[in-house]
């Protein structure tokens, strides 16, 4: 079996990784850089796979003036293409706008294309949530059931036809909410689900994936994240993670994983679960 996964990182490098279930095995390349009309690289943009072409809207960045010397952040809308991802010949495409200029948002590539969830527009978090699809080389964006609150820097998951979304923020304050919908049922305009909110300090850039427990229930897996700065303390990194089972409807804990913040994740056959990137511990703590 082989699956296609990319990781957009700050100055935008891309990687794919393809896996055999049969021996867990991956294997990482490089591919095309992103060129964008700022000239620089993007930020926390949307990204995804629909119809075996990697899709990327939005982002953000400081083009100007860097962000250690005050500089401006500027929020984006293109949506760009690549297409034939594992061919030398491919190059990205600029494929038009998105609705709106977005960043901080969560995605997931699902069989019906790829849904875009919240993010921030430069001025606020939002609610809204859009299906990307490419169809016959074209873009297509579809408007869907908003989430319940608006949320930016959150994570989302998707496993056994079911999206999860938690952590975040909504404007200034953070969250431990976590929603969740049968995709079918978000097609069809349905109203998204409320789980129990998961317990101690909120989560901000966490990472998740769903994957089989050792019973072989799909969970949802939450990593690190990190709880914003107060006046009483700096912000926190978190090292451990959180499993929802939702046959019981119980959050578990499972102590001392990594600092994941900001990195991503995807699910390695049906044990394992591969992490690419995210921030240096020591080096945010200290910031």
């Amino acid at each position: 079996m082989k699956k296609l996964f990319f990781v957009s990182l700050l100055l935008f490098c891309v990687v794919t990784i393809s896996f055999a279930d049969q021996y867990n095995k991956v294997e990482i390349s490089l591919l095309p850089a992103l060129s964008v009309d700022c000239g620089e690289g993007i930020s926390a943009p949307f990204a995804g796979e629909s119809n075996d072409a990697l899709v990327v809207i939005g982002g953000c960045n400081f083009p100007n003036v860097a962000a250690a010397d005050g500089g401006e952040k500027v929020y984006y809308d293109e949506i760009f293409v690549l297409q034939n991802p594992f061919s030398e010949k491919s190059q990205w495409e600029k494929k038009g706008v998105f609705p709106t200029k977005v960043a901080y948002g969560a995605s997931v590539s699902t069989p019906k294309g790829i849904v875009c969830i919240g993010g921030n527009d430069g001025e606020k978090s939002l609610s809204q949530v859009w299906l990307v699809e490419l169809l016959n080389g074209d873009v297509v964006v579809k408007e869907l059931s908003a989430l319940p609150i608006a949320l930016d820097n959150m994570t989302a998951a998707f496993g056994g036809d079911v999206i999860y979304v938690s952590g975040g923020q909504s404007g200034s304050e953070s969250s431990n909410r976590t929603f969740t919908i049968n995709l079918f049922d978000l097609l069809s305009g349905k109203a998204w689900s409320e789980v129990e909110p998961f317990s101690g300090e909120t989560r901000l850039q966490p990472v998740s994936v769903v994957q089989s427990n050792a019973d072989g229930n799909r969970c949802f897996y939450l990593f690190g994240g990190f709880s914003p700065a107060t006046p009483q303390q700096k912000a926190i990194v978190h090292t451990d993670a959180l499993c929802y089972n939702p046959k019981t409807k119980i959050w578990t804990k499972i102590d001392e994983t990594y600092p994941l913040v900001g990195a991503s994740a995807c699910v390695s056959g049906n044990s394992h679960i591969l992490f690419v990137g995210g921030v240096n511990k020591d080096i945010f703590e200290c910031a």
